[in-house]
This record gives C-alpha cells, sequence and structure tokens, in this order.
C-alpha cells in the first residue's frame, strides 16, 4: 500500500513509552504500527487501559505468559478430565463384567485393564475388548463442553491480545506457550 504525502503533511504525536515522543505521519500510522515494541498509543483491549508507565508493561507482559500458561493448563485439565470418566467407566463396566464371568468360570477379567474377555466363540477377543468405546452421560459432557468454551474463550482473548501487534506482547505469548507446553505436556507417552 502506497501512501502518497502532501505538502501540507499532517503528524501525529506518539508517546513512546519511557522515551518521549515521536512525530509519524498520519498516512502511515496504519502501515506503521506505533504499537510495536513498547509505543502505545491508545487503550490496551479496552479505551480506559492505558499503559502509561514502565511498571505496568511490565505487569501486562506478565499477565499475558500467565494468560497462555492457563490456557495449556486448560487444555491439559481437559485431557485428564476425559480420563478421569473413561477409567470410571472401565471401572464400573469391570464391577459389572466380573461377577457374569466369575459365574460363568472363567476368571479372565482384570479390574483396571481392558483383559475383558468376551464370550468365547468370538475371534478377535482381545482386539474387542481393545475397540471398546464409551459415550460420557449429560452431566459429564457438559463439563466436558464447559471446559471446552473456557478454553475457546481464553485462546480467542489470547489472539486479541496477537492483533495488538505489539511485538513484546507476541513474544510474551510465545513464551507462555512455551512454559506452560513444558509444564503441562509432559505425560507419559504410551507406544504399542
Amino acid at each position: 500500500m502506497m501512501c502518497h504525502i502532501p505538502p501540507h503533511l499532517s503528524l501525529t504525536l506518539v508517546r513512546c513509552c519511557g522515551t518521549g515522543t515521536l512525530l509519524i505521519p498520519v498516512c502511515l500510522r496504519r502501515i506503521v504500527d506505533p504499537s510495536l515494541f513498547g509505543l502505545t498509543t491508545s487503550g490496551f483491549i479496552s479505551s480506559s487501559w492505558h499503559i502509561t508507565s514502565d511498571g505496568m508493561f511490565a505487569g501486562s507482559c506478565v499477565g499475558v505468559i500467565l494468560l497462555v500458561i492457563s490456557l495449556e493448563f486448560l487444555r491439559r485439565l481437559g485431557k485428564e478430565y476425559d480420563r478421569y470418566i473413561l477409567r470410571q467407566h472401565k471401572t464400573s463396566l469391570a464391577a459389572q463384567c466380573i461377577p457374569a464371568l466369575a459365574s460363568a468360570g472363567d476368571k479372565s477379567a482384570s479390574v483396571y485393564g481392558t483383559e475383558i474377555t468376551p464370550p468365547s466363540g468370538s475371534s478377535n477377543s482381545n482386539a474387542h475388548a481393545r475397540n471398546m468405546s464409551f459415550r460420557p452421560n449429560i452431566l459429564q459432557q457438559m463439563i466436558r463442553a464447559t471446559l471446552h468454551m473456557v478454553q475457546f474463550a481464553v485462546a480467542y482473548f489470547i489472539m486479541l491480545l496477537a492483533m495488538y501487534y505489539n511485538g513484546y506482547f507476541i513474544i510474551c505469548i510465545f513464551i507462555g506457550a512455551w512454559i506452560g507446553a513444558f509444564a503441562f505436556s509432559w505425560e507419559q507417552i504410551t507406544f504399542v
């Protein structure tokens, strides 16, 4: 996008965080965003939130990092809740199947494992036991949907922070994503 600068150029005063002011042509203001790397011109997220000191700017950077870390925590919480309801289902399924198998004389069932064998006429008894499906009840699904909604809202807010085009905030988003992934995606990896 090319900008024609007229001879009667109007300049905009932009306050630079801690270093004074800059003069930026009004027509270049949309191309060269003055909020990049610490220049503040307008409210942050809302019209009433203005970063007026270095302390407020540092606090905002820390807040952005913590917000992204909380997103990674919410993602892990969703996974852990799914694992929890699956363990509940396996426990209740085992509690129902063990008495039936014990009465038939078959002792191959396990309480927490997937070693519950189907009737002896089946050809793929282990494959059948591993491919069992589970559908959460309405309360469990409401909790899962609520966790997803909160994750979505936090992720959308982080996207709005990135679209503010402040280089420091974008770097803070990356730092928060790294710290959050390091802390909350460090789990046991299973392989077959």
